[in-house]
């Protein structure tokens, strides 16, 4: 049969994309935090910032996430289950690579 195959890049991780399950990929290793996690006063452009509002929706780190994430949808939605957390941990660590934190309010 036919496969569509993708290649996604977040940031310096490519994540193969096909429209049927592929094997098992390698374990997603989340690089080292270079900036503070607590009481974090002033967020970083490429934080991702958790929380309601415009002020959250518009923040760059938030546009970021949002483009990784809808460019990985379609592929979500039809893969099985470990598959899918696979995805979620790359696009994790490519907000962490570019040093990008989940800060909420």
């Amino acid at each position: 049969h036919n496969k569509t195959q993708h290649n996604i890049h977040l940031s310096n991780i490519s994540i193969r994309t096909m429209a049927t399950p592929c094997p098992n990929s390698a374990t997603i290793r989340f690089p080292a935090v270079t900036v503070p996690l607590k009481e974090v006063t002033n967020p970083l452009q490429p934080d991702v910032l958790c929380g309601r509002g415009g002020a959250a929706q518009r923040h760059a780190g938030n546009l970021h996430y949002r483009t990784l994430v809808n460019s990985n949808k379609p592929y979500y939605c039809t893969c099985p289950k470990p598959e899918k957390l696979r995805i979620s941990k790359s696009i994790v660590a490519a907000v962490r690579e570019s040093n990008g934190r989940f800060l909420e309010r």
